[in-house]
């Protein structure tokens, strides 16, 4: 029985070598990354693919067969994007030394003090200091609109993200942002203002291509390529 993930060949055909964590088989995932192995310098090295999970019951990182490695990593909101990231000379990929940076949505109700429902952009596992500044609970209520639909991470530690937003950490973006590694936002970079990303990926040649839709009726898809 396949629940909300499957694995298949390159012909198409089910790979029955792969299923979900015991107790997660019934998780609604909205992404999966395919992690190779790598080399993580002084922190420590993976020697064998993972994949990454998120969705409406957390983030989790699975061997190839579906195994958990670690997490799940769930806090109330739901994650519809992950990414692994670099800090610096340690890279970290899927080891349980690795950290994760995920994003989504979160209902008021998840914390007294916000009224308004809100994006979220939280951390987890590593061993750098708690410096990030969490989206969510550190700012509000400067920080609220519907959601993070994508995120992708840098050497480094810097961080892209893409959705549907009002302000972050005061400085107004609606749909497209660059943040450095400590949660901070670059405000010398370009929002794209006129499409709601769904989501995002970054070309050899440095620039990103941008899917989703149009932000005024009648909504129709778009793909936007940004510098």
């Amino acid at each position: 029985m396949v629940y909300n993930v499957a694995r298949l060949n390159l012909d198409g055909t089910l790979d029955a070598g792969f299923s979900m964590p015991l107790g997660h088989e019934g998780d609604q995932v909205l992404q999966v990354r395919y992690l190779p192995p790598c080399f993580c310098g002084p922190v420590g090295s993976l020697s064998f693919p993972v994949i990454l999970l998120s969705g409406v019951s957390g983030v989790m990182v699975t061997m190839d067969n579906g195994e958990l490695l670690s997490g799940p990593y769930s806090n109330g909101p739901y994650y519809s994007c992950a990414a692994m990231r670099n800090l610096a000379v340690s890279y970290n990929c899927g080891s349980p030394y690795g950290e994760v940076v995920a994003g989504g949505f979160f209902q008021a109700s998840d914390t007294s003090s916000d009224y308004y429902n809100g994006f979220t952009l939280d951390r987890f596992g590593g061993s750098v200091p708690n410096w990030f500044q969490d989206i969510k609970t550190a700012h509000y209520p400067q920080d609220n609109g519907y959601g993070i639909a994508a995120v992708d991470t840098f050497e480094g530690g810097d961080i892209v993200i893409a959705g549907l937003f009002s302000q972050i950490h005061g400085v107004t973006r609606l749909n497209f942002a660059h943040l450095w590694a400590d949660g901070s936002v670059d405000s010398g970079f370009t929002d794209s203002g006129d499409i709601v990303p769904f989501a995002l990926a970054e070309q050899p040649d440095g620039k990103f291509i941008i899917a989703g839709e149009n932000t005024s009726s009648p909504f129709v898809g778009r793909i936007g390529r940004r510098f």
